[in-house]
């Protein structure tokens, strides 16, 4: 039988084997260059579909991030915001002031920027929130955003767009992913120099972890992904560090989101991961994306079939820069096959790059990248 897009994806997340592997192929970077014609992102997901041939996977935008994008300027109302921008060259500046009852706090920001866009996902932090911890971590909850201000509106009317086209997911953050607060460097160090402040910063921010997965989880949504990346070992943590300080919150949110009936909980380290793979499997986790392989990752795609895929789904397994957008669609063609014999048996398996296929990628290599997993890919 046929499957939609969306039972395709279900079905390998839930760790069984649809009608064939579902090819997700995250590529929002590229497409907002070949469809730059097209503003609306939801409108180019569903031509890539068509052209394509993909089965949608699609970030639901349902929390306000003012750590890490400072447009926001409207995510609770005892807060008011002082912004400045302006476009330098191939830079875009931000100059912010928030302004809470317990005090000000201020950053600084940049991001790429080409034809009127800006390119970047994530602004480079030139001054932090954060100056004086023990000064500026009360004013911290105040970056937290108000549940009432959470966009359920607009995420149901996303999901309603795609349809069975493919699966709105809603992606979360962990206590350190996109809550930008200070300079990664100068916060590892915190660890040592002041481990009270870091762990009270820490709490703060799962704390509106948890508050934004229950805001989902009573708005009716089903499917979590939580970008845990700040937190791997890719970013120099250690297994003691993890372990004392980011699992337990882990814990606590898959926990929270198994408590609602047939909800998934996908687990999102595009770095390097295997030293952390049994802290994440043994907390209960649906699905492990994005298993980058060797060189820019450590997932050996064997080891993490016969060692997880019995116990999770597995999603990702392509490096989008060495395997694709620096490759030839003759090697793309060659990995997808390969990769594909390691992953695909018994189901469970969604095929996906490490990260969204960059903006220079050759349109040749994706079309190749496409079609060899439809190819390679039934069952």
């Amino acid at each position: 039988m046929t499957m939609t897009p969306r039972q395709r994806l279900l079905t390998a997340l839930r760790r069984q084997q649809p009608d064939r592997v579902p090819i997700t192929l995250r590529m929002w970077k590229f497409l907002r260059k070949y469809y730059r014609h097209i503003p609306d992102l939801t409108a180019r997901m569903l031509r890539a579909q068509e052209e394509f041939g993909i089965d949608i996977y699609y970030d639901l935008d349902f929390v306000p991030t003012p750590l890490l994008f400072p447009d926001f300027t409207c995510w609770r109302d005892d807060v008011t915001v002082e912004l400045h921008s302006e476009v330098r060259g191939d830079k875009k500046y931000w100059r912010r002031t928030v302004y809470t009852p317990e005090g000000d706090l201020s950053d600084t920001k940049w991001a790429s920027h080409w034809e009127g866009q800006t390119a970047s996902s994530t602004p480079e932090v030139l001054e932090p929130l954060i100056k004086d911890p023990k000064r500026d971590i009360p004013r911290l909850r105040y970056m937290l955003a108000d549940p009432a201000k959470f966009a359920v509106a607009a995420a149901w009317e996303t999901d309603r767009r795609i349809g069975e086209r493919g699966l709105g997911v809603v992606h979360l953050y962990s206590p350190l992913d996109h809550r930008d607060v200070m300079r990664q460097a100068d916060f590892m160090l915190l660890y040592y120099d002041d481990r009270g402040a870091f762990r009270e910063i820490v709490e703060i921010m799962a704390e509106g972890m948890l508050a934004e997965t229950k805001g989902a989880l009573d708005a009716g949504f089903k499917v979590f992904q939580t970008w845990w990346f700040y937190c791997s070992p890719s970013y120099g943590w250690s297994p003691k560090i993890y372990e004392e300080m980011f699992l337990p919150h882990l814990v606590r949110q898959v926990a929270l989101v198994h408590s609602y009936p047939d909800t998934l909980y996908i687990y999102y380290d595009d770095g390097r991961l295997m030293r952390f793979a049994d802290f994440y499997v043994d907390a209960g986790i649906d699905c492990l994306m994005t298993l980058t392989p060797p060189p820019m990752g450590d997932a050996d795609p064997q080891t993490m079939k016969e060692g997880y895929g019995h116990r999770i789904a597995l999603m990702g397994g392509i490096d989008v820069v060495n395997e694709v957008c620096w490759s030839t669609p003759e090697k793309i063609r060659e990995m997808v096959r390969q990769r594909l014999e390691v992953y695909k048996p018994g189901g469970g398996y969604v095929c996906d790059g490490s990260n969204s296929i960059p903006y220079e990628t050759p349109l040749e290599n994706v079309r190749a990248l496409a079609d060899a997993a439809r190819e390679y890919g039934g069952y």
